[in-house]
């Protein structure tokens, strides 16, 4: 695990906690990433879905 690595460098203990911490800070912005994208595939997901339905319900 690099994060235990790292600590260990910076002269921290690498305590389950603390690892779980930095794992969070980490992922944190991952996170917010793949909600944003995935809100946004969703709304273009739903936006195409109402296109095909209103060129389904034309013919």
């Amino acid at each position: 695990m690099k994060i235990k690595a790292i600590l260990t460098k910076l002269g921290v203990q690498p305590t389950p906690g603390l690892v779980f911490t930095a794992l969070i800070i980490w992922l944190l912005p991952l996170g917010t990433l793949w909600l944003v994208l995935f809100l946004w595939l969703r709304k273009s997901i739903l936006h195409l879905m109402g296109r095909t339905v209103i060129v389904a319900r034309i013919h």
